[in-house]
């Protein structure tokens, strides 16, 4: 080996040991990737946006739609719970807001670490 390919290894040791900067460890590990699921209606033939209650701006993070709108749905039936849990979600219901619209937040979890989240209004529940 000689000493300029000596010299090269050695730069290259260094570069692969230098630290990162602040800003690099401070990044999240995963950047959401939200999709908008839409709505489920609780009255047959209307839709919630025209004042009728339901659930609607279903937001899905690592789920399929259609389990978003199933654990989302659900809510009806756990009307005024602060908490419920569903297929395995735990969804918690927020302060109502002043367009008379309800947050909730559902997560699921595993190995202790976030796994999927879904976000919805609820409207008249």
């Amino acid at each position: 080996m000689t000493t300029r390919s000596l010299a090269a290894v050695a730069a290259a040791a260094v570069l692969t040991v230098a630290p990162l900067p602040p800003s690099a460890l401070s990044a999240p590990a995963y950047a959401a990737a939200w999709t908008d699921c839409g709505e489920v209606s609780f009255s047959p033939g209307t839709t919630v946006g025209s004042g009728h209650y339901g659930v609607q701006k279903i937001r899905a993070d690592r789920v399929a739609c259609p389990t978003a709108r199933k654990v989302a749905a659900r809510a009806e039936r756990e009307q005024g719970e602060p908490r419920y849990s569903f297929t395995g979600f735990t969804c918690v219901r927020k302060a109502g807001r002043d367009d008379g619209r309800t947050t909730y937040t559902c997560t699921k979890r595993s190995s202790g670490a976030m796994s999927a989240r879904i976000t919805f209004l609820g409207v008249g529940i």
